[in-house]
């Protein structure tokens, strides 16, 4: 084959000409490789195989291989020979990935004419992968892995090869002469091919103490779970390894397999008489005692019942040498006596022999120890001291800077005698303490609680935490009892806190809920605080209201990051939609990062469908937007199109051509869990940024499409903008955007349509005959008339979720936020005035007309316009007496729930084409419970509102209810929670107390406005 890099200046540099960085071209490649079928190769991957650059040709060439399409071969295969072997070797895999027999000469040709090692391993892969059972490529790979001239890893890599070749016999013919290269790749292929498993644990067995510590680690995990052959023995052997990264690999497989189980016996005796000296391997020790309790209880409750008996007894001869206590020769209530007694105990826990022997020379003044030495050895073993032993180190401490003290020489008599070695006692102890939990215990309870007073009195806290732990499996009130009075504060062991904390979810949690609220509000403890938040996470109830609005007072108060981040998450995932008022106080107040950590709640619950007031969040999201200048736009912009909100992918565009890279890279990876095919577009702009950071998010969250409509409209983009002209994928861009060119005024239309259009149905009341009325009866019956009307009208109104936006002489304009409400209200006041005119004269009836109509308001100073409000008036007037008129399109979202007569196409004046109308008559018998307000147990009118200057929103249309004193309980209601939120904000010195006086005075000017006037004195 000849050298083809002639045809490379022509079409090199293509990429350059379309204005595309390396890193956009790798997002491109990533993106064909993932979406393209193997029918359709886009010419562009060809093209770049013969770029200038390295990494885009290796790139294309992987796309390629992936893809698997056989028409790219005669592209790729021009690289074989090209002058850069880490293409050379691209296009080779490549070539074996799409696997076409057509190129098995020349690749066994480019093997034989090639002396580099890693490309001929490279075409042995790819010969195997295009013909692997040729006979000539088996010999090649035999002869490579057995080769003593090529390098150990160019033996390593064939032996794999061979490997999946000729499996058991292949292990046993390169096991003879191995280098320890070519066995580790025999031990990782092994991994994952169970026949190989017994040769290779014979082989490891006979060979175990020659091995390096890779290899055995990787022994270990072959021969896990311990059950085929030999394989006990290596569970022996690694038991009793003297490395201990060995016996860390052994300890964290063992209970991964409840296959293990017949293995227990052996280990737990093992566990029960060693401890280790690394307290992070004896957590690891502690994590495979943990996973055989889940096996046994996995198997129905099989216990190791043997050695319970032993267990036992060793806890309590353990305990008895831990407890025991020497005869002092004075009270250390003396300054001579609390120096030795500290001292000797410090010295039984934590030195060695080697250092008590050079501490007493040092004291006789003989030695080789200095003071620097010394102070330094002692600093070494006080790693995890228990509290109460800082005093002896505190007293060994002032020993050594000060030697020639009085008494001196008493001193150094009773440190000789110390004896060592009760920290190996007390680690054994704990280490049985929690084997304990693999039986099944009864009557041993006391025997554990009696361990877990005298450690806590003696401050020894991690003994104490383990006879905790195994108390909990016998007796759960004691265990309940000791962890409450653990975890209140004031806290005085956090060891003893965090274990009680761990086991939150076994415990009873009436009982431990008030502990843990106050320990949410009262420590800033870290640790304590984050395993708190964890245990709560995991817990599989819900934590309870007065829990969430601790925490909700910690996102509030707190600083820590970490913490308020963990406890974000939780809201998200635990709490409801009635957080959704706190949230917005908290963000209100809260710096820039903390109003990020409110979004992400936000964010939580609306994935998890947790808040119902979705019109009140956006809202609420489009007041961020309107601020400007907060980094948190792009989160709140994102959560809008999560909602569905019809403006957000304007916002986002915007945001997405203003915004720094790092926004950039924030929103890309903000909208990976949302990706809709009308998104898409909004990328095109970003493959033209020149951050690898960018470019890598990008690839993140347009590979992780799901959804074939999306992928397929991300590939078509891919397509036909780099196809293009080098301006197509901007031209593609804006062929693709539904917008408007000039986006500033669209901006300006969003916004207000945002602020004052909606979507409502418009609901239109008159009575009949009111001006008769009016004449025949005095002006304090028709008063009085009007007044029992709308005592029936609007609390039926109000409990459909309706508002009242004004009244009109004797006529009401009403809105509801669904159709289905609006109708609903409708068909039940017409009955309900029906039973109010069975048993009045004709001159006291009531008798009214109604129209309703749904589409687009808008919504300005408390009143609704437009022509949709126009069609409900008209409606209205059309309709008879004591009946309901409603639009075709009124009806077609109704019309499963409400029983309606078509009245046929009506001429409504100011509307050019005639509207088809039907009268409602009828509730729908089936009407499912969830859609019907009354079922539910009604709800609060959502009046319409104004926002006030400073932010505050108060009822326009409330005092023209006529209930005044429902409407002046609910008036005090919010007072009450108008001045609670402002106490709150004193406490937390963000306001001064003169603020309330002012609240007060502002919400009694608002009673004497609102209801004064109507309501008189009587107010």
């Amino acid at each position: 084959m000849s050298n083809d890099n002639s045809t490379q200046p022509s079409i090199q540099n293509q990429e350059e000409e379309r204005n595309l960085g390396e890193g956009s071209i790798l997002t491109i490649h990533r993106v064909l490789e993932s979406f393209c079928d193997k029918s359709s190769v886009p010419d562009l991957l060809h093209k770049d195989l013969f770029d200038s650059r390295q990494g885009i040709v290796t790139s294309a060439l992987s796309a390629l291989g992936k893809i698997g399409n056989q028409s790219s071969l005669k592209h790729i295969v021009k690289l074989f020979t090209h002058s850069d072997e880490s293409i050379q070797g691209a296009a080779v895999h490549a070539a074996g990935e799409i696997g076409n027999k057509s190129i098995y000469n020349t690749l066994l040709m480019l093997f034989k004419t090639t002396q580099n090692e890693e490309l001929r391993c490279e075409i042995l892969q790819s010969l195997l992968k295009i013909s692997p059972r040729e006979q000539e490529v088996v010999i090649l790979v035999r002869e490579y892995a057995r080769s003593q001239i090529v390098s150990p890893a160019t033996r390593a890599f064939t032996t794999g090869l061979l490997l999946k070749l000729d499996g058991v016999q292949a292990v046993k013919e390169i096991l003879s002469d191995a280098s320890e290269e070519v066995i580790d790749e025999v031990y990782r292929t092994a991994e994952n091919r169970n026949e190989l498993a017994a040769p290779l644990i014979s082989h490891g067995i006979a060979m175990y103490h020659r091995m390096s510590q890779k290899n055995k680690i990787l022994l270990v995990s072959i021969a896990s779970p311990f059950t085929k052959g030999d394989s006990d023995r290596v569970l022996s052997d690694a038991l009793n390894d003297p490395d201990p990264e060995v016996r860390r690999a052994l300890y964290q497989v063992i209970g991964i397999d409840p296959e293990q189980i017949v293995k227990f016996d052996a280990i737990v005796r093992f566990f029960s008489e060693r401890t280790e000296n690394d307290p992070t391997l004896e957590e690891d020790v502690y994590g495979a005692m943990t996973r055989m309790e889940e096996c046994l209880n996995l198997r129905g409750g099989r216990r190791v019942m043997p050695l319970k008996g032993e267990i036992i007894s060793q806890i309590k001869n353990l305990f008895t040498q831990m407890s025991a206590t020497d005869h002092r020769i004075t009270s250390d209530s003396h300054e001579l006596g609390w120096l030795i007694t500290r001292s000797k105990e410090y010295l039984e826990y934590y030195a060695d022999e080697e250092f008590k022997n050079g501490l007493v020379r040092y004291l006789k003044g003989s030695g080789n120890y200095t003071e620097q030495s010394l102070l330094r050895s002692l600093k070494n073993s006080a790693v995890k001291v228990e509290v109460r032993h800082f005093e002896g180190y505190n007293a060994l401490t002032e020993l050594i800077k000060n030697p020639k003290r009085h008494g001196i020489a008493l001193v150094a008599r009773e440190l000789v005698i110390a004896r060592l070695g009760k920290k190996k006692i007390m680690y054994r102890l704990i280490r049985n303490l929690r084997l304990s939990r693999i039986f099944q215990l009864a009557g041993d309870e006391a025997s554990f609680s009696t361990i877990y007073d005298w450690a806590k009195g003696a401050k020894l806290y991690r003994l104490a935490d383990a006879a905790l732990y195994a108390l909990a499996k016998v007796d759960k009130k004691g265990t309940t009892s000791a962890s409450t009075a653990c975890i209140t504060p004031p806290v005085a062991s956090k060891i003893l806190a965090i274990g009680s904390i761990h086991m939150l979810n076994s415990m009873d949690w009436v009982i431990m809920e008030p502990a843990v609220n106050k320990l949410i509000l009262d420590t800033d403890d870290q640790h304590i605080l984050l395993n708190l938040v964890d245990a709560l996470s995991a817990m599989d109830r819900h934590p309870g209201g007065n829990i969430i609005k601790s925490l909700l007072t910690k996102l509030r108060l707190g600083n820590n990051h970490e913490i308020l981040s963990r406890i974000a998450v939780l809201l998200g995932g635990k709490a409801d939609f009635n957080i959704f008022d706190s949230l917005k106080e908290i963000f209100t107040a809260a710096e820039e990062w903390k109003r990020g950590l409110v979004l992400l709640v936000i964010e939580r619950m609306i994935a998890e469908n947790k808040i119902t007031n979705l019109e009140g969040l956006s809202e609420f999201l489009y007041g961020i937007l309107r601020g400007g200048g907060d980094k948190n736009l792009y989160q709140a912009a994102i959560l809008l199109w999560k909602m569905g909100d019809e403006y957000a992918l304007k916002i986002l565009e915007d945001l997405i051509k203003k915004g720094s890279i790092e926004e950039k890279v924030d929103i890309v990876r903000g909208l990976k869990e949302a990706l809709k095919p009308e998104i898409i577009h909004l990328f095109v702009p970003l493959f033209y940024e020149d951050s690898n950071l960018l470019q890598e998010a990008l690839q993140e969250t347009l590979l992780s499409a799901g959804e074939d409509e999306t992928k397929k409209k991300i590939l078509d983009i891919v397509r036909k903008g780099m196809e293009a002209a080098p301006s197509g994928m901007e031209e593609y861009a804006e062929e693709e955007r539904e917008v408007t060119a000039d986006f500033q005024e669209e901006r300006k239309a969003y916004r207000f349509e945002r602020e004052h259009i909606q979507k409502l149905a418009v609901f239109f009341t008159d009575i009949q005959g009111y001006s008769k009325k009016a004449q025949e009866l005095s002006s304090l019956e028709l008063t009085s008339l009007i007044q029992e009307y709308e005592g029936i009208l609007l609390p039926v109104v109000t409990s459909h979720h309706g508002s009242l936006i004004k009244k009109m002489g004797d006529g009401h304009l009403l809105v509801f936020q669904k159709p289905l409400n609006a109708v609903l209200a409708g068909v039940r006041v017409q009955k309900s005035l029906q039973r109010f005119n069975s048993y009045r004269e004709e001159k006291k009836r009531v008798i009214i007309r109604v129209g309703i109509h749904w589409g687009d308001v808008a919504r300005r100073e408390g009143d609704v316009f437009g022509n949709n409000v126009n069609i409900a008036s008209r409606l209205e007037s059309s309709a008879k007496g004591g009946s309901i008129l409603i639009s075709n399109a009124l009806q077609e979202d109704v019309k499963d729930y409400i029983h309606s007569r078509e009245i046929g196409l009506i001429n409504v004046k100011g509307i050019k084409e005639p509207i088809n109308v039907y009268e409602p008559y009828e509730i729908a018998i089936d009407l499912p419970e969830e859609l019907d307000p009354l079922k539910k147990g009604g709800h609060k009118s959502t009046l319409i509102k104004e926002e006030k200057p400073g932010g505050l929103r108060e009822d326009d249309a409330s005092a023209r209810i006529v209930s005044m004193n429902q409407e002046i309980i609910r008036y005090f209601t919010e007072t009450i929670s108008s001045i609670n939120s402002v106490l709150k904000r004193v406490e937390a010195g963000k306001a001064e107390l003169g603020e309330v006086r002012k609240e007060l005075a502002r919400r009694w000017n608002g009673l004497k406005s609102k209801f004064g006037k109507e309501a008189g004195a009587g107010v």
